[in-house]
C-alpha cells in the first residue's frame, strides 16, 4: 500500500471448525506519508480490491502520519483502536495531535466511523468532557456539521492563541450548524464568541462575537 508501512504486535484469530473467524490485533504501529485525502482514496482502493471483506479489531495503535495536511505537519494518535468489519471501518483515539512548522493543536479525542451509506466524525477538542464539541456526518440523506462549545479557554480546547493570530488566555463559546441537502440546498447559522481578546498596544482585553445565517445552493455562492 503505497504511502502507509504497518507493523503488528499480538494477533488472534478465532477457529470456526477449521475456517478462520474473529481477528485481534494487541498493539501496531502505523506510518503514513502523504496527503490525507489521497492515502484515504489509496486504502479505500486497495481494501475493495481485498477478495474478502476485512473484519478484525485492533487495539493499543500508534499512528504517525507525515505531510498530512501539507509539508511539514504531523497527525499522531496514541491508544487508537480500529474495527473492520463487512461494510464498516472505526477508527478512534483518545489522543490526536497535529504539529505544523509553526504550532502544536491537540490533544482531541477522536471518532471515525465509515459505512456503505454514511460516515461520521466526532471531536472532542477537551478530551476530559464525554460529549463532542465537533459532529461532522456526509453521505446519508443530508450531510450535517455541528460546532458546539462551551465557554472554556482555548488553551484547554488544544488551541493556541497565537495559533489563531490572538494575544494572551482567550476563551471562546459558541454554537454553529450546517446541514446540506442532497440537492445541494444549504442552510445554517454560526455563533462564536471570543471573550479576553488582545490588541498589540490595547489596553484591556475586549470580548468579540461573529453571528450569520447561510441560506443557498452549496454549489454555487451562499447568502449571508
Amino acid at each position: 500500500l503505497d504511502g502507509v508501512t504497518v507493523g503488528v504486535g499480538d494477533v488472534e484469530v478465532a477457529l470456526h471448525g477449521l475456517s478462520p473467524g474473529e481477528v485481534l490485533v494487541r498493539g501496531f504501529d502505523v506510518t503514513a506519508r502523504g496527503d490525507l485525502g489521497d492515502v484515504l482514496e489509496n486504502l479505500t482502493r486497495w481494501a475493495t480490491a481485498q477478495a474478502t471483506p476485512l473484519a478484525f479489531d485492533a487495539r493499543s495503535g500508534h499512528i504517525v502520519w507525515n505531510d498530512a495536511f501539507g509539508k511539514g505537519t504531523t497527525l499522531e494518535a496514541w491508544d487508537t483502536s480500529v474495527t473492520a468489519s463487512a461494510g464498516r471501518l472505526a477508527v478512534s483515539s483518545p489522543s490526536v495531535t497535529i504539529r505544523t512548522p509553526h504550532t502544536k493543536l491537540g490533544p482531541w479525542s477522536v471518532r471515525i466511523e465509515r459505512a456503505v451509506t454514511e460516515s461520521s466524525l466526532a471531536v472532542s477538542f477537551d478530551p476530559s468532557t464525554p460529549n463532542p464539541a465537533l459532529s461532522f456526518t456526509w453521505g446519508a440523506a443530508q450531510t450535517s456539521v455541528v460546532l458546539d462549545l462551551v465557554r472554556s479557554p482555548l488553551s484547554r480546547l488544544g488551541i493556541p492563541s497565537s495559533a489563531l493570530g490572538l494575544l494572551g488566555e482567550v476563551e471562546v463559546a459558541g454554537r454553529s450548524s450546517v446541514l446540506v441537502a442532497p440537492n445541494g440546498k444549504a442552510q445554517g447559522q454560526l455563533g462564536l464568541y471570543l471573550f479576553g481578546v488582545r490588541t498589540e498596544g490595547g489596553a484591556s482585553p475586549m470580548d468579540a462575537s461573529v453571528t450569520a445565517r447561510l441560506n443557498g445552493d452549496s454549489l454555487a455562492s451562499l447568502v449571508l
